[in-house]
Protein backbone atom coordinates (compact mmCIF):
# COMPACT_ATOMS: atom_id res chain seq x y z
CA UNK A 1 0.00 0.00 0.00
CA UNK A 2 1.39 3.29 -0.66
CA UNK A 3 1.03 6.05 1.33
CA UNK A 4 0.84 9.89 0.12
CA UNK A 5 1.80 13.15 2.04
CA UNK A 6 -0.32 15.41 2.09
CA UNK A 7 0.51 19.16 1.80
CA UNK A 8 0.24 20.19 5.73
CA UNK A 9 1.11 23.81 5.28
CA UNK A 10 2.52 25.38 8.24
CA UNK A 11 0.50 27.94 9.36
CA UNK A 12 2.77 30.00 10.65
CA UNK A 13 4.72 30.19 7.47
CA UNK A 14 4.07 33.03 5.08
CA UNK A 15 4.74 31.44 1.60
CA UNK A 16 6.41 33.49 -1.29
CA UNK A 17 5.27 32.39 -4.61
CA UNK A 18 5.08 34.04 -8.19
CA UNK A 19 1.93 35.62 -9.40
CA UNK A 20 1.66 33.19 -12.58
CA UNK A 21 0.85 33.68 -16.13
CA UNK A 22 -0.01 37.46 -17.36
CA UNK A 23 -4.15 37.94 -17.61
CA UNK A 24 -4.85 35.96 -14.90
CA UNK A 25 -4.97 38.28 -12.19
CA UNK A 26 -8.57 40.34 -10.83
CA UNK A 27 -7.90 43.60 -8.94
CA UNK A 28 -4.72 46.19 -8.62
CA UNK A 29 -0.97 45.53 -8.52
CA UNK A 30 -0.83 47.47 -5.21
CA UNK A 31 -4.23 45.49 -3.66
CA UNK A 32 -3.38 45.12 0.01
CA UNK A 33 -4.23 41.30 -0.34
CA UNK A 34 -3.05 39.21 -2.64
CA UNK A 35 -5.08 36.06 -2.92
CA UNK A 36 -3.56 33.37 -5.21
CA UNK A 37 -5.31 30.15 -5.99
CA UNK A 38 -4.05 26.93 -7.45
CA UNK A 39 -7.04 25.50 -9.05
CA UNK A 40 -8.59 23.16 -11.65
CA UNK A 41 -11.24 23.40 -13.98
CA UNK A 42 -12.27 20.20 -12.82
CA UNK A 43 -12.74 20.13 -9.33
CA UNK A 44 -16.04 21.01 -7.46
CA UNK A 45 -14.38 21.78 -4.32
CA UNK A 46 -12.75 24.66 -7.04
CA UNK A 47 -16.15 25.68 -8.28
CA UNK A 48 -17.37 26.04 -4.78
CA UNK A 49 -15.00 28.69 -4.01
CA UNK A 50 -15.04 30.42 -7.24
CA UNK A 51 -18.38 32.61 -6.06
CA UNK A 52 -16.77 32.79 -2.06
CA UNK A 53 -13.71 34.71 -3.88
CA UNK A 54 -16.01 36.62 -6.15
CA UNK A 55 -17.69 37.88 -2.91
CA UNK A 56 -14.67 38.75 -0.96
CA UNK A 57 -13.10 40.89 -4.30
CA UNK A 58 -16.86 42.56 -4.38
CA UNK A 59 -16.86 42.92 -0.73
CA UNK A 60 -13.28 44.36 -0.40
CA UNK A 61 -13.34 46.34 -4.01
CA UNK A 62 -9.76 47.45 -4.91
CA UNK A 63 -8.08 46.14 -1.16
CA UNK A 64 -7.91 42.67 -2.57
CA UNK A 65 -6.71 41.41 -5.89
CA UNK A 66 -7.24 37.61 -7.07
CA UNK A 67 -4.52 35.77 -8.80
CA UNK A 68 -5.61 31.95 -10.54
CA UNK A 69 -3.04 29.11 -10.82
CA UNK A 70 -3.41 26.34 -12.99
CA UNK A 71 -2.90 22.70 -11.44
CA UNK A 72 -5.08 20.28 -13.52
CA UNK A 73 -5.04 17.30 -11.08
CA UNK A 74 -4.05 14.02 -13.47
CA UNK A 75 -7.29 11.99 -12.11
CA UNK A 76 -9.06 14.83 -13.86
CA UNK A 77 -8.62 13.86 -17.68
CA UNK A 78 -10.02 17.32 -19.26
CA UNK A 79 -8.57 19.54 -16.51
CA UNK A 80 -5.32 19.88 -18.57
CA UNK A 81 -6.89 21.35 -21.87
CA UNK A 82 -9.44 23.22 -19.71
CA UNK A 83 -6.32 25.20 -18.30
CA UNK A 84 -4.55 25.47 -21.85
CA UNK A 85 -7.83 26.91 -22.57
CA UNK A 86 -7.98 29.49 -19.75
CA UNK A 87 -4.41 30.27 -20.77
CA UNK A 88 -5.86 31.04 -24.30
CA UNK A 89 -8.44 33.02 -23.09
CA UNK A 90 -6.07 35.60 -20.93
CA UNK A 91 -3.85 35.33 -24.17
CA UNK A 92 -6.80 37.55 -25.40
CA UNK A 93 -7.54 39.33 -21.87
CA UNK A 94 -10.42 37.77 -21.49
CA UNK A 95 -9.45 34.76 -18.79
CA UNK A 96 -11.84 35.98 -15.93
CA UNK A 97 -15.14 35.75 -18.43
CA UNK A 98 -14.03 32.80 -19.79
CA UNK A 99 -13.33 31.42 -16.17
CA UNK A 100 -16.77 32.47 -15.19
CA UNK A 101 -18.42 30.35 -18.30
CA UNK A 102 -16.19 27.57 -16.97
CA UNK A 103 -17.90 27.40 -13.51
CA UNK A 104 -21.31 28.23 -14.83
CA UNK A 105 -21.43 25.25 -16.69
CA UNK A 106 -19.22 23.24 -14.20
CA UNK A 107 -18.61 19.39 -15.80
CA UNK A 108 -19.13 20.25 -19.33
CA UNK A 109 -15.10 20.64 -20.52
CA UNK A 110 -15.50 18.81 -24.07
CA UNK A 111 -13.80 20.45 -26.84
CA UNK A 112 -17.23 21.95 -28.14
CA UNK A 113 -17.97 22.94 -24.75
CA UNK A 114 -14.52 25.35 -24.05
CA UNK A 115 -14.94 26.49 -27.22
CA UNK A 116 -18.87 27.45 -26.29
CA UNK A 117 -17.32 29.27 -23.25
CA UNK A 118 -14.71 31.24 -25.33
CA UNK A 119 -17.50 32.33 -27.77
CA UNK A 120 -19.86 33.45 -24.61
CA UNK A 121 -16.66 35.12 -23.03
CA UNK A 122 -15.97 37.15 -26.44
CA UNK A 123 -12.91 35.81 -27.73
CA UNK A 124 -11.76 35.22 -31.32
CA UNK A 125 -12.80 31.45 -31.63
CA UNK A 126 -10.36 31.08 -34.59
CA UNK A 127 -7.16 32.86 -32.82
CA UNK A 128 -8.62 30.42 -30.06
CA UNK A 129 -8.78 27.37 -31.65
CA UNK A 130 -5.10 28.18 -33.30
CA UNK A 131 -3.68 28.17 -29.68
CA UNK A 132 -5.74 24.99 -28.55
CA UNK A 133 -4.65 22.77 -31.80
CA UNK A 134 -0.99 23.87 -31.29
CA UNK A 135 -1.24 23.41 -27.98
CA UNK A 136 0.74 26.67 -27.18
CA UNK A 137 0.14 26.55 -23.82
CA UNK A 138 1.19 23.11 -22.91
CA UNK A 139 4.22 23.74 -21.48
CA UNK A 140 3.12 26.78 -19.64
CA UNK A 141 0.17 24.54 -18.24
CA UNK A 142 2.85 22.13 -16.44
CA UNK A 143 5.31 24.79 -15.45
CA UNK A 144 2.40 26.28 -13.17
CA UNK A 145 2.02 22.43 -12.17
CA UNK A 146 5.54 22.13 -11.43
CA UNK A 147 5.62 25.48 -9.16
CA UNK A 148 2.04 24.12 -7.55
CA UNK A 149 4.45 21.08 -6.32
CA UNK A 150 7.87 22.88 -5.95
CA UNK A 151 5.75 24.57 -2.48
CA UNK A 152 4.06 21.32 -2.11
CA UNK A 153 0.86 21.58 -2.85
CA UNK A 154 -1.19 18.78 -3.91
CA UNK A 155 -4.43 18.99 -3.97
CA UNK A 156 -7.05 22.07 -5.40
CA UNK A 157 -7.81 24.22 -4.31
CA UNK A 158 -5.28 25.50 -1.88
CA UNK A 159 -5.44 29.07 -2.14
CA UNK A 160 -2.79 31.46 -0.07
CA UNK A 161 -3.85 34.99 1.37
CA UNK A 162 -0.83 37.09 1.64
CA UNK A 163 0.98 33.71 2.07
CA UNK A 164 -1.05 32.37 4.32
CA UNK A 165 -2.32 29.22 3.55
CA UNK A 166 -5.64 27.79 3.41
CA UNK A 167 -6.62 24.16 2.00
CA UNK A 168 -9.73 22.99 0.36
CA UNK A 169 -13.31 24.85 0.14
CA UNK A 170 -13.97 27.78 2.61
CA UNK A 171 -17.38 29.92 3.76
CA UNK A 172 -16.88 33.43 2.64
CA UNK A 173 -16.90 34.28 6.62
CA UNK A 174 -13.04 31.61 6.63
CA UNK A 175 -11.81 33.78 4.09
CA UNK A 176 -12.74 36.91 5.50
CA UNK A 177 -11.39 36.74 8.44
CA UNK A 178 -7.74 35.92 7.11
CA UNK A 179 -8.23 38.84 5.46
CA UNK A 180 -9.41 40.93 7.73
CA UNK A 181 -6.19 39.64 10.01
CA UNK A 182 -4.03 40.99 6.88
CA UNK A 183 -5.80 44.49 6.36
CA UNK A 184 -4.99 44.97 10.12
CA UNK A 185 -0.73 44.23 9.70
Amino acid sequence: EVEFDRFDPDKATTYKMGLGLPGHQLGPDDALVTIVVWGDFQCPFCMRLAPTLDRIRAHYGQAVRVVYRHLPMAFHKKAALAAQAGVAGAEQGKFWAFHVGVWAGFGHLDRSDLERFALQAGLDLPKFRAALDARRHHDLVIAEGAAALALGIDGTPTTFINGKPLIGTKSFEQVQAIVEEQLLQ
